[in-house]
């Protein structure tokens, strides 16, 4: 048994693709280890087919042994750094799953972990490690919606906690530094998440303390949840932990808006402690918690003095925070003073001057605001074509991603299996952040990409490339227009797209980013309920051999110089006949346009209309103008052949009434 190593560069639900440094791509079956850019062993019994194949071209073949030697050196030392990285603070997500992802100062994530059995079978097979942490966030909400768990239309609520790592040099250091961090990270991802939203969702994040994200773990709860349940309970609403355990995030966040209903929420993050708990809820209290209220105003340079509470009916805010001048943590309320006169009490000090409010007009109450769902996107309006130069339409779909590696076979069941087909993708994309970014695509063969009706990579040609690239600047939380066109001519089918910018490492675009364009018509509006012409194929030139027949809705083929059937071995030498009858749809005279590569004949109504059959050209001839009555069926016959290199042909027509068009299948029948 044969064994094989190479770097895995595209996956889907059953199977990977795999390069090897001998310029070799396989196909192999897929397992839950496996991750794109992961260096695999594999031998002949993973391979699904063999004919996973570069192009014989020597340039690509030296072009990806570069890209595999370039790849392995990168992947050896991503990984000796990434293992130098430090775990710097711990974000628990809740929307009913519940997650905790760790990362690291500059928001990477180094590792994600279920916090329930709903997470568990969401984050199975998931890639997450390396992303940033608000696209992370992202993509759980959105396989929560994929597989149902969150109902696409009722309310979303998001719950997030954050708490830094004890064990951090930085927090070793200075707590207050790292807790800073972590309240801007919090506030940054709540900001960004309403930026990027069409509607705004409910939101509540927590930064805790290292000992509350322990006593959480100890009574089995997700931090964020704690945190809800200390806010909850302080404010003096009697729950225990296991009432907490089986209340959903928006159970307990309507307990919250009934306890504050008449509060409007700030956003700022809430900072938790941990509180002394009912011993009927298995909390043992730390020592060193003494609960005192007391009231923060905005310093001023006077003399500390214990200040006097302001009785505004203001907005304000639950603030838990930790005095960094002794161990003993003091909740504490944050009051947003009213623009009317009142006496300047003289405030503690706050280690946190930055979050103390700014005098805001006293708001007119209004009932509590129901939250609304967060509109990700859904992926790209993909429109497929049966030739080279998306003329020949078959069906139009959405899909999630641009990532795919077809191989040598069809990209759907309504094209033929013979290499040769085209895709327009189309609709808009809104980023995450506001920088520059980088597209990246692997194709074989070409391909067109604009980002706002800005053409940024242009490889409309026969070539494989593995990181054709195009750079533009966009703004966060924007929608543009994007166009991505893409043909296979012969071989391999395998167009991926990537991004990737200063907060975001290069990935596939995730559906998320991505919304699909208006489905748009390609069906003719002329009466008629005809469906196409009957074919016959050919492996020879002069009609002889024969190998299939069937029937074709419109004569409209670019097959490149690949052949039209998987059952015609020689890629550019065979011929076809089409016969059957056509229908005008007004009573009127008509012309018809035949372009061909090779030679084509056609008749109509036993007239011979083009005699080019014993030629061997690429044009387009235009025949007499003819008449023809509505409704009337006349006979029509096609005969094309080709014998060399590219094979093309392509029936039109043109009235008083029809612009020059493809002659559509409604007016076609077959014999």
């Amino acid at each position: 048994m044969e064994m094989y190593k190479g770097l895995i560069f595209s996956m889907d639900k059953k199977s990977a693709v795999v390069a090897t440094p001998q310029n070799a791509i396989y196909k192999i079956n897929r397992n839950k280890t496996m991750y794109i850019g992961k260096e695999i062993v594999f031998s002949d019994k993973d391979i699904i087919d063999y004919r996973y194949y570069l192009k014989r071209y020597s340039v690509a073949a030296a072009c990806l042994f570069l890209v595999l030697s370039v790849a392995f050196s990168i992947k050896l030392n991503f990984n000796k750094s990434f293992l130098g990285m430090k775990e710097f603070a711990y974000i628990s997500m809740d929307i009913n799953p519940s997650v905790e992802f760790t990362i690291d100062k500059t928001q990477r994530v180094l590792k994600v972990e279920p916090l329930n059995s709903d997470a568990e079978e969401i984050i199975a097979h998931e890639k997450f490690k390396g992303l940033a942490l608000e696209d992370a966030i992202v993509k759980v909400y959105a396989i929560c919606e994929d597989r149902g768990i969150v109902d696409a239309e009722s309310k979303v609520s998001l719950l997030i906690s954050g708490s830094a790592n004890p064990d951090n040099d930085d927090y070793k250091k200075d707590n207050s530094v790292a807790d800073d961090i972590i309240d801007d990270i919090l506030q940054d991802l709540k900001e960004n998440i309403l930026k990027t939203s069409d509607k705004e969702p409910e939101i509540v994040v927590f930064r805790i303390i290292p000992e509350a994200r322990a006593k959480a773990f100890e009574n089995d709860i997700s931090p964020s949840k704690y945190a809800l349940y200390s806010e909850i309970k302080r404010q003096g609403e009697e729950i225990s932990i296991n009432e907490m355990k089986k209340s959903s995030v928006e159970e307990l966040l309507s307990i919250y808006n009934d306890i504050n209903k008449d509060i409007e929420s700030s956003t700022k993050p809430v900072f938790i402690t941990p509180e002394p708990t009912d011993a009927g809820d298995n909390i043992s209290p730390s020592p060193t918690v003494t609960p005192t209220p007391v009231e923060i105003e905005t310093p001023t340079p006077s003399v500390a003095q214990t200040p006097t509470p302001l009785v505004t009916p203001t907005v304000h805010l639950p603030v838990f925070t930790q005095n960094t001048s002794t161990n003993t943590p003091i909740p504490t309320v944050l009051a947003t003073p009213s623009p009317t006169p009142t006496p300047t009490p003289t405030p503690i000090s706050t280690p946190r001057p930055t979050y103390t409010p700014t005098p805001t007009p006293t708001p007119i109450p209004t009932d509590k605001p129901m939250p609304t769902k967060i509109s990700f996107g859904t992926g790209l309006r993909g429109e497929y074509f049966d030739n080279i130069d998306l003329t020949n339409f078959k069906l139009t779909r959405v899909d999630k991603t641009i990532d795919f590696f077809w191989g040598i076979k069809s990209p759907a069941d309504e094209i033929r299996d013979d290499e040769t087909y085209s895709v327009r993708w189309t609709g808009k994309i809104r980023p995450f952040h506001s920088e520059e970014y980088t597209f990246h695509i692997v194709r074989d063969n070409g391909v067109r990409l604009w980002i706002d009706n800005k053409l940024i990579i242009n490889k409309w040609d026969n070539e494989t490339s593995f990181d054709d690239t195009g750079k533009i600047v966009l703004e966060a939380g924007k929608y543009y227009d994007i166009k991505l066109e893409y043909f296979n001519n012969i071989g391999n089918g395998i167009v991926k797209l990537e991004w990737s910018s200063k907060s975001t490492e290069k990935s596939v675009v995730p559906s998320v980013c991505l919304y699909p364009s208006e489905a748009k018509s390609y069906e003719s509006n002329l009466p008629g309920n005809g469906f196409g012409l009957a074919y016959e194929y050919f492996e020879e030139d002069n009609l002889t051999n024969f190998k299939e027949k069937g029937i074709d809705s419109v004569i409209d083929f670019n097959w490149g110089v690949g052949s039209p059937s998987k059952s015609i071995s020689k890629d550019q030498t065979y011929s076809i006949r089409w016969r059957g009858y056509i229908q005008a749809p007004y009573d009127e005279d008509y012309v018809f346009y035949v372009t061909y590569d090779d030679g084509a004949s056609l008749w109509i109504g036993r007239q011979l209309l083009v005699d080019k059959w014993n030629v061997s050209e690429i044009n387009t001839v235009k025949t007499k103008a003819i008449p023809l009555k509505a409704g009337e069926k006349v006979e029509l016959l096609l005969l094309y052949h080709n014998n060399g290199l590219a094979g093309q042909i392509k029936l039109e027509w043109e009235s008083p009434s029809i612009k020059r068009s493809v002659v559509p299948k409604n007016c076609l029948y077959p014999w």
